[in-house]
């Protein structure tokens, strides 16, 4: 279909009695999966090209052992630099919520694993996981709170 609703639960659910239809609604969450995969694309870019700069950082450094103790120690300097930019970059990230970014709250309780551990890379699996906890809970007959 190439849309993540994130938010499937029962009260989301519509049920016209006369024509036995039944709506899925609030799609406040919702997302392109394209746009997704294409930020995904761009995060694993950019992370492989860093890679390749230190490795390549690396193999420039002198042979000497002094010199590459130099070097190792600048190494965990940037890296840890890096490292807190990083993690900095994810907190605004997170408090800005542009339309784009992931993670992307929902209902407590009817939150997948990918959500619930800020993962960057969610496809419709999202929804596929909620379906199934409706029906754990149609088949028990409790909410996934009480269960």
């Amino acid at each position: 279909c190439g849309w993540i609703h994130r938010d499937i639960k029962p009260t989301n659910f519509l049920h016209n009695f006369h024509t036995k239809q039944f709506m899925l609604i609030d799609f406040g969450l919702s997302q392109s999966v394209t746009l997704l995969h294409r930020k995904h694309e761009q995060e694993q870019e950019f992370y492989r090209r860093q890679q390749q700069r230190k490795r390549k950082q690396s193999l420039l450094a002198a042979p000497s052992a002094k010199r590459r103790k130099i070097a190792h120690n600048r190494y965990k300097a940037v890296h840890n630099a890096q490292s807190a930019r990083r993690r900095s970059d994810v907190h605004q990230r997170r408090t800005h919520k542009k339309h784009h970014d992931v993670p992307r709250e929902g209902t407590p309780g009817w939150r997948a694993p990918e959500v619930v551990l800020a993962s960057y890379y969610q496809t419709s699996k999202l929804d596929v996981y909620n379906v199934g906890l409706i029906l754990v809970c149609i088949v028990l007959g409790c909410n996934t709170l009480s269960c």
